[in-house]
C-alpha cells in the first residue's frame, strides 16, 4: 500500500508543481485572497512532495522518513490555518469575530502541526511505524484541528451567505471538508492515505472556479484605472489650452523674447509631466503632482498676469496619489471660478495629515456654484472624474462647500501611508 499511496502524492505533487507555475504566469495582478491561495498551493506541494519521497525512497531510512512526515503534517495544518485568513479575505469580514476565528484556528493549528512533527519521532500519541495510536485521547484531540476550521468555515460562510451563490458555497466547504473524507476511504480500503491529494483537488477546483474570476476582476478594475488616466491625460492635453498657451507665447516672443523662452520651458515640463501619467500604473508621490500644479499656474499667468495670485500651504507633501487628481482641480479654480470675475481672484492650495490620511484644498475666491447641480453641469465632469478615481484606485473621497458668489473649496482626503 506504500507503493499505491506514493505513486499516487507523486503523481498528486507533480499537478500541484504544474497548477503553481501556472498561477505564477497567469496574471501579473493578484488579489489577496488568491495571494493566499498561491501559498497554500505550494504548502500542498511540498507535503505531497514529502509524502511521495518518504514512502517510495526514505521509507528504510528511519530518521529522514519521520522528518519528511513531520514537515508534510506541518505544512497540511499550516494549510488549514491559511485557509481561514484566506477565506475571511475572499469575504471580506473584517468585524472582531471573524477576526478572533481566524487568530483562534492559526494557535489550534500550530498547536496540532507542532504535536503531530514531535510524535513522528517521539510517538507519544501516535506511532507512524505503526500506524496506530498511542493514546487516544491526545489523538483525538490533536485530530480536532480539521474539524474545528471545517465548523469554522460554515460560520463564516453562513455570516456572508448574501455574498455567494450555492454553487461557491459548495466550493468554499471543499477545502476543510474532503481531508475528513480520507478516513472514510480508509475504512474501504485499509492503508489508502489520500488525505493530501483530497485537498488538493478541493483548492483546484476553488482555484478554477473563484480565484480566476477573482484575477479576472482585479485585472478589469486595473484596466479601467488606467483608462481613467489615459482619458485624465489626453483632457490635461486639450487643442484649445495649448493654443492660447502658445498664442501667449507668440505674444512674448516679440514683446520679451526671454520671458518667451522660460515660458517655452515650463510648458515643456508641463507637457512632459503630463505625457508621462499615460504609462504611470501606480500611485505617484504628491511632491510631482505640486510640479505639475505650479507649471501650469505660471502658463496661465501669461494669460491672466497679476489677476491670479497663488498661495501654497503645503504642510505635508510626503504621501503618495493617482496622478492627476489635484491638479484639475485647480485647473477647476482657475477657469470657473476666479477666471470667471473680471478683477480675478486668489487661490490657496492646502495639504495636511489628518487622521488615517492626508488631505489637500483647493480654495479660490471665484464666482462659485451649487454643488447640488454637479452631477448635470457638464463644466464640472472633472470633479466627477476625479470621485470615480478616488474610489477605484485609492478609496479616497471628495469633499465640495460652495455657493454661487462666495468662492468655493473643493478637499481630496487620500488615505495612505507616508510615501517610501
Amino acid at each position: 500500500m506504500d507503493l499505491v499511496n506514493g505513486v499516487a502524492a507523486g503523481y498528486a505533487a507533480i499537478l500541484a508543481l504544474v497548477l503553481l507555475l501556472g498561477s505564477v504566469h497567469r496574471a501579473k495582478l493578484r488579489s489577496r485572497p488568491t495571494a493566499l491561495s498561491r501559498i497554500m498551493l505550494f504548502l500542498i506541494w511540498i507535503m505531497l512532495s514529502c509524502q511521495t519521497l518518504s514512502l517510495l525512497v526514505f521509507r528504510p531510512v528511519t530518521f529522514v522518513f519521520h522528518l519528511l512526515t513531520g514537515i508534510g503534517f506541518l505544512a497540511f495544518f499550516a494549510v488549514l490555518s491559511f485557509y481561514l485568513l484566506y477565506l475571511r479575505e475572499l469575504l471580506e469580514l473584517d468585524f472582531k469575530a471573524a477576526r478572533a476565528a481566524v487568530t483562534a484556528n492559526t494557535a489550534v493549528c500550530l498547536w496540532a502541526g507542532a504535536a503531530w512533527f514531535v510524535t513522528c519521532f517521539h510517538p507519544f500519541f501516535f506511532d507512524i511505524d505503526a500506524g496506530a495510536a498511542t493514546n487516544r485521547t491526545i489523538f483525538f484531540l490533536c485530530c480536532l484541528p480539521n474539524v474545528t476550521t471545517f465548523l469554522l468555515d460554515v460560520v463564516l460562510l453562513r455570516i456572508a451567505r448574501k455574498k455567494l451563490r450555492p454553487l461557491d458555497y459548495l466550493f468554499l466547504i471543499l477545502t476543510p471538508l474532503l481531508p475528513l473524507i480520507s478516513p472514510l476511504l480508509s475504512l474501504i480500503i485499509p492503508g489508502l492515505q489520500m488525505r493530501y491529494p483530497l485537498m488538493l483537488m478541493s483548492l483546484y477546483i476553488n482555484n478554477i472556479h473563484i480565484n480566476v474570476k477573482l484575477d479576472e476582476r482585479l485585472e478589469k478594475t486595473e484596466q479601467e484605472a488606467r483608462e481613467y488616466r489615459l482619458r485624465t491625460t489626453l483632457q490635461r492635453v486639450k487643442p484649445h489650452y495649448v493654443y492660447n498657451v502658445l498664442a501667449s507665447i507668440y505674444y512674448l516672443c516679440e514683446k520679451a523674447p526671454m520671458e518667451a523662452q522660460r515660458a517655452i520651458g515650463v510648458f515643456t515640463d508641463y507637457l512632459r509631466n503630463v505625457l508621462k501619467t499615460i504609462n504611470e500604473d501606480r500611485l505617484v508621490p504628491f511632491a510631482w503632482e505640486l510640479d505639475v500644479i505650479r507649471n501650469y499656474l505660471e502658463l496661465e499667468k501669461l494669460r491672466f498676469g497679476d489677476r491670479i495670485q497663488v498661495r501654497f500651504d503645503v504642510q505635508e507633501e510626503d504621501f503618495l496619489i493617482p496622478p492627476l487628481t489635484v491638479q484639475p482641480l485647480v485647473e477647476n479654480a482657475v477657469k470657473h471660478g476666479i477666471g470667471q470675475r473680471a478683477q480675478g481672484g486668489s487661490l490657496r492650495i492646502v495639504s495636511e495629515k489628518v487622521d488615517g490620511g492626508y488631505r489637500v484644498t483647493v480654495e479660490d475666491d471665484g464666482v462659485g456654484f451649487s454643488p447640488a447641480e454637479l452631477e448635470r453641469d457638464t463644466d464640472h465632469t472633472g470633479i466627477r472624474n476625479i470621485r470615480e478615481a478616488l474610489a477605484l484606485i485609492c478609496g479616497g473621497t471628495v469633499d465640495i462647500r460652495s455657493a454661487p458668489g462666495e468662492g468655493a473649496a473643493v478637499s481630496v482626503f487620500f488615505p495612505q501611508t507616508p510615501a517610501e
